[in-house]
């Protein structure tokens, strides 16, 4: 279809604003099943912090029957100088367009509006205060989950003939992960989105004052593609047989509201079909439950789902055992020049979903006997206590902390079967507190033909195009369902206005999430564990790790139990057993936290390495985002802040009655190590990256999640000190440890105001000084404190006289232990000088030998 622009009219339209409900004009329309949908987008300018100057109000809509594809189109818009239409108004405008250009004769009783991102355009009709507890917030946009909103189109409101119901529709939600721009869905729908710079768009009221047409032809643009998209859903969706169906065919109109509500819909339709009973795969069972109407003074029974009594029993210690993915970053900093592969298991949730059998609900038991638990065939989920060999690189039992999982030597772990299996190979200890199996019936794997099935439809669509895309994004996003509502997550109730918990999903299920995750973190550990010491591993980002493994060595490591499980799942999927697959590959890797690794150096024009790690850099292209942030990450200081961009909360829009306007904030750069593993000092050398010298050091496991709360805690201490706060430098991270290593040794030394060696290095001395300890003597008294003062600053350390007289008050204690610092020069010298005057100091007892 083409799209006619509306050139030659006057450019200021004029139609009636009013409070109260428009009438339509004389023309008598009746009602009838047709659906009118209205991709709908405004252009503004911000012109506060809190509010947006309306330009335009432009859509493209198409009317039609449900069970036809025959549809009438046409587009229009109106500029406005921040004079705002209700939702009434507009819709009116569109119907009474809709009569002079398309003879529309029927008034359709359902309206679709749709728009792109609709928390901005939504916000900007003149009534959306008074309607806008009748939508809802889904992924931080407007749709309508639940009822339509009822719109009149009479100022009889009690006439229910002419009644319309709009549904909001959002194609955000709608969108595959890695295309969620306007631009990318113009792309997919082969219908270019027009572009203009940044400086053009925060200044379309320039545009449209100079250049009119153009302005016309990138509003109305932005409303087509929504309307395009939307269809290209809507035609897979009912291909699919899932929307409405009436008189033996199925609507065509119907839109549903999320992408992965469609996966839950078809996994659910696939079921029925083959004859797989959701209940039983579930564990769940439709109950009535009685309850009294006070308005009416009846009772009345009500369908709800409930939990088998053994998944209830069993349903919290499943939620406890259920996890995210294994990531963590091993080497900060600039790593070795070499070869670095990015692999990734094949379709690591898909595949682990795949694997599972029909839970037999009334077979499931509690065990601590480990043949049971770690059988592959049974779903197991155990609380135990544990302890690894330390000829372990990488210990594979999650410990969860507030700062994310880690993986210490020794603790109590909540995990599933599949980990418990590697721990046990991997020769750890463990004692058994809590094992709960529920066996499964592997001759029926009620995921498998699901997983299949979207495979093989990707399969018969290119890359990059949307029905590859889709299909993609269904697979991959079903599991997610099975895991939605687990962990508390409290989302804002646009009906309330207040906040309220994430709900399950139709497919949630504890037991199921726990043993998918629990398998892929153990197959990923099995590989981690399989690797040859000399091979270097960057990090581990859920489901692929970036190492130096050479691709033809890739075999090598997939002989344990758990990689060929999981290799003989995928071949139940796509036919062949491999394990691993190559997603990119460098030649040298920045590491600096979880899900913080970019490319130094690439490896001609293959994919590079990037995850932002929280970081928003100013452009979304990916070699410039790249280049943007290796910038700030070399550059950066304790003082370092960045500028954020992004649209006010749909909180602040409903309390504050604020536009969704764009904020902007500095943000402090947060690029230090994340300590989820513990360095090793020996290991800190300076390496270079685009011709600028940067420290690096690799680490190791912690040995229980005490030590690394406890670094966390110093750590965020330490980083708040103006002085320091960065690890740049050799000289920076033996400061940061020399302190970390004070505070755990629990020295009965006061904790310096401001954490820096060097205070803590005085204040030592001057304990030592006072009490003649550690090779300094009060008896014969060998200097004054005010000379012992003047040697100190002769190397530039901070003292001052009151310290001295201080350090040997009645209310503080000698040392019990001497703290070790960094081989600073001025350290060594200070020393030196002092052991001239005192004979008896070991210079050596004050210095940390494992600090370069």
């Amino acid at each position: 279809m083409d799209l006619h622009l509306e050139k030659k009219k006057s450019l200021k339209l004029k139609i009636p604003f009013s409070k109260r409900n428009l009438i339509l004009p004389s023309v008598n329309l009746p009602l009838s099943d047709n659906v009118l949908t209205i991709g709908f987008d405004t252009e503004f300018k911000q012109i506060s912090e809190e509010q947006n100057f309306v330009l335009s109000y432009q859509y493209y809509a198409e009317v039609g029957s449900p069970n036809t594809e025959v549809f009438k189109h046409y587009e229009g818009i109106l500029f406005s100088d921040n004079e705002r239409l209700n939702l009434t108004d507009f819709v009116h405008w569109v119907l009474f367009e809709g009569i002079k250009k398309v003879k529309l004769k029927v008034l359709p009783q359902k309206i679709y509006l749709v728009c792109h991102f609709s928390v901005v355009d939504v916000s900007l009709f003149a009534d959306f205060n008074q309607f806008k507890n009748q939508i809802d917030n889904v992924r931080r946009t407007f749709v309508s989950s639940k009822n339509g909103l009822n719109l009149f189109l009479s100022a009889k409101e009690t006439n229910a003939d002419e009644k319309v119901n709009i549904f909001f529709r959002d194609t955000f939600v709608l969108a595959p992960l890695n295309f969620k721009s306007l631009k990318a869905l113009g792309d997919l729908v082969d219908f270019k989105k027009l572009e203009m710079t940044q400086a053009e768009i925060e200044n379309m009221d320039v545009i449209r004052k100079e250049d009119p047409n153009r302005f016309i032809d990138y509003a109305l643009r932005d409303a087509v593609i929504c309307v395009k998209y939307l269809n290209e859903i809507r035609a897979i969706y009912s291909e699919l047989g899932l929307g409405r169906s009436s008189n033996d065919s199925n609507d065509v109109t119907d839109t549903p509201i999320t992408l992965t509500s469609i996966g839950v819909d078809s996994l659910l339709k696939l079921w029925s079909e083959k004859g797989i009973d959701h209940q039983t795969v579930l564990g769940i069972y439709e109950s009535k439950e009685r309850f009294f109407n006070k308005r009416i003074g009846k009772w009345y029974y009500a369908k709800k789902v409930a939990l088998h009594h053994k998944r209830n029993i069993g349903e919290q210690f499943a939620v406890e055992t259920y996890h995210g993915g294994r990531s963590e970053t091993y080497q900060f900093g600039p790593t070795a020049t070499g070869q670095w592969i990015d692999y990734d298991l094949c379709g690591a949730y898909t595949t682990a979903m795949a694997s599972i059998g029909v839970p037999l609900w009334d077979q499931m038991n509690y065990t601590d006997d480990l043949k049971v638990l770690t059988d592959l065939n049974n779903l197991s989920f155990i609380c135990c206590n544990f302890k690894f060999p330390k000829t372990i690189r990488y210990p594979s039992l999650p410990v969860r902390t507030e700062f994310g999982l880690i993986f210490p030597y020794e603790g109590r772990s909540y995990c599933g079967g599949p980990e418990l299996l590697l721990a046990k190979r991997l020769g750890a200890e463990i004692k058994i507190e809590l094992g709960l199996y529920l066996p499964t019936d592997q001759s029926t794997k009620p995921y498998l033909a699901f997983v299949k099935d979207c495979r093989k439809r990707r399969s018969q669509y290119r890359k990059e195009t949307l029905n590859n895309m889709f299909w993609k994004e269904i697979g991959n996003s079903t599991y997610g369902k099975t895991a939605q509502g687990l962990r508390k997550k409290n989302v804002f109730d646009t009906r309330s206005g207040e906040s309220t918990t994430l709900p399950s999903s139709k497919i949630t299920n504890p037991f199921l999430a726990s043993y998918i995750t629990s398998l892929v973190r153990g197959v990923v550990s099995e590989l981690l564990n399989a690797l040859p010491k000399a091979v270097e591993v960057c990090n581990v980002t859920t489901d692929g790790f970036l190492c130096t493994l050479p691709k033809s060595k890739v075999d090598s490591i997939t002989k344990g139990p758990l990689s060929k499980y999981f290799g003989q799942c995928a071949k139940s999927v796509t036919g062949k057993a491999t394990v691993l697959e190559i997603k990119h590959s460098v030649k040298q890797v920045l590491g600096w936290r979880t899900r913080g690794q970019l490319t130094i150096e690439s490896d001609g024009e293959k994919p590079m390495v990037l995850a932002r790690g929280g970081i928003k850099p100013p452009t979304t292209e990916r070699t410039e985002a790249n280049k943007w942030i290796l910038d700030q990450f070399l550059k950066r200081t304790p003082q370092t802040k960045y500028t954020v961009n992004y649209i006010r909360s749909i909180r602040s829009i409903y309390g504050d009655e604020f536009d969704a306007t764009n904020i902007v904030l500095n943000r402090r750069l947060s690029m230090e190590y994340d300590w989820k593993r513990k360095p090793i000092p020996e290991s800190v050398e300076m390496r270079s990256a685009k011709r600028r010298k940067h420290v690096f050091f690799n680490t190791v496991a912690w040995n229980n999640v005490d030590e690394f709360i406890e670094c966390r805690r110093l750590w965020e201490d330490y980083r708040n000190n103006d002085e320091v706060g960065v690890i740049k430098t050799i000289e920076q991270f033996n400061d940061w440890w020399a302190c970390y290593q004070f505070a755990v040794q629990k020295i009965n030394l006061n904790k310096p105001t401001k954490n820096t060696t060097d205070k803590i290095f005085v204040t030592t001395l001057s304990r030592c000084f006072a009490f003649g300890q550690f090779g300094f003597t009060t008896k014969p008294k060998v200097m004054k404190a005010t000379d012992f003062v003047g040697v100190l600053k002769q190397f530039d350390l901070p003292i001052k006289v009151h310290q001295v007289y201080n350090a040997n008050t009645n209310k503080v204690k000698p040392l019990e232990k001497l703290p070790q610092f960094p081989p600073k020069k001025k350290y060594l010298n200070a020393l030196k000088h002092l052991k001239k005057i005192y004979p008896t100091i070991e210079v050596e007892d004050f210095i940390d030998q494992s600090l370069k």
